[in-house]
């Protein structure tokens, strides 16, 4: 577990008791436990303004206002599994006390949901909070004052831990692998080749181009995001009055190339890629998605050159526009 303040790079070992503090990028290590119990393992790291929070496997959240020279106890005294931030709010996953937020640093705590449950993991994506809670996973957009599953076709073990990329969010499961879930939960796909799923990923990180994952006692696996992720960008979150399809850029491309594109309200976007044939070669978009003025990538490494089609279709909304590929 790891978070970085600046040039302060924190880090935990699942099995090592205490904190490390690096401040040239990794190249050396030191101690930062001053004020924090000792013989205890760290579970987690969050930071808000400059405030680095850690949790406890066994008890309490601490925190740090100096970058680790100094850590003092908050007011959580659970068995903590997860840190998360958004906004101004700090999350907290905890053993058997479901889950909890704090607006004021730590300084008191709200429980927001499962009570009497353990939440396991916590991951934030805009104004969804997602948790790993009672072998599943649920999304809330309100902090907690409402529930919805989001676990959908996701197998039964309990999620270890989230990463977000973009919209996208991917899940590390007890004994079933690592999955990927576009749509804010509502589908998930397993991406787990060459992922040998008895060895769990107790770590997931998003540094492109790829994706990593710290597997328990069996090193480092990683995958490119290419081979399971879309970039799709929102360029422009000021409200479009109509349904467009812009023309690619650079067109011709080789390999890669941007289209944009605007819907006036929230949609169910699918933006696909056609050969000449009408062959379907890749989808970049298949999701809800809100108003706005969106670029999506469209990489094109492994097809021939030739002419190309992009089809969109939002609502009753449909355009084509065609694009040419050059090698």
């Amino acid at each position: 577990m790891a978070v970085q303040d600046g040039t302060n790079l924190f880090a935990a070992l699942s099995w090592t008791p205490g904190v490390k503090l690096s401040t040239d990028y990794g190249e050396t290590w030191s101690n930062a436990n001053i004020g924090l119990p000792s013989l205890r393992i760290h579970t987690s790291f969050a930071v808000i303004d400059e405030v680095i929070f850690t949790g406890i496997r066994n008890g309490f959240v601490y925190k740090s206002t100096n970058y680790g020279s100094l850590w003092s106890q908050t007011a959580l005294n659970r068995w903590t599994f997860a840190l998360a931030v958004t906004g101004s709010y700090l999350l907290a996953g905890t053993d058997n006390f479901g889950f909890q937020f704090s607006s004021n640093n730590g300084t008191s705590w709200t429980e927001a949901g499962f009570t009497n449950d353990d939440v396991f993991a916590i991951a934030v994506i805009d104004n969804n909070i997602f948790v790993s809670a009672q072998n599943s996973v649920f999304r809330t957009t309100d902090l907690g004052i409402n529930w919805t599953p989001a676990g959908n076709n996701l197998p039964t073990d309990k999620v270890l831990t989230f990463a977000a990329y973009g919209n996208n969010l991917f899940a590390s499961t007890q004994n079933f692998g690592i999955w990927l879930s576009t749509d804010f939960g509502g589908n998930w796909t397993n991406i787990s080749d060459g992922f040998d799923p008895v060895f769990e990923a107790l770590a997931l990180i998003v540094n492109e181009p790829y994706i990593f994952a710290g597997r328990l006692s069996r090193g480092v696996w990683r995958r490119l995001l290419s081979d399971v992720v879309t970039s799709v960008e929102l360029t422009d979150d000021q409200i479009p009055n109509d349904f467009t399809l812009n023309q690619n850029y650079p067109n011709p491309f080789n390999p890669s190339t941007k289209i944009e594109y605007s819907i006036p309200s929230e949609s169910f976007v699918v933006l696909k890629v056609y050969d000449v044939l009408g062959n379907e070669v890749a989808t970049l978009v298949n999701e809800q998605q809100q108003a706005g003025v969106y670029r999506a990538d469209f990489i094109a490494d492994n097809l021939p050159s030739g002419i190309y089609f992009a089809r969109i279709t939002a609502n009753e909304f449909t355009q084509v526009i065609k694009m040419t590929l050059l090698k």
